[in-house]
């Protein structure tokens, strides 16, 4: 498990698939159309962490449309 912290998350879209899951959920609105801001979604996900840092590949499912993307936490202050 990653730890507890504020992250900067880079996210990039792409095609395909690979395991994990999660749901996540926005708790603050996020400016513009990003295909998850007002939704519940569930992740299917890839990939590999350490105590500052994260990067995994995933599909999104937001809704009726799923994406796929690659993604890298940075932790920039700890819990």
């Amino acid at each position: 498990m990653i730890r507890n912290g504020l992250y900067l998350a880079i996210t990039r879209f792409l095609d395909g698939v690979e395991e994990g899951e999660m749901t996540s959920q926005e708790h603050s609105s996020i400016p513009g159309t990003y295909p998850w801001a007002r939704k519940l979604i569930s992740i299917g996900f890839s990939g590999t962490y350490s105590d500052d840092d994260a990067e995994f590949e995933a599909t999104a499912l937001a809704g009726r449309q799923s994406f796929r993307f690659k993604s890298t936490y940075v932790l920039l202050f700890p819990d």
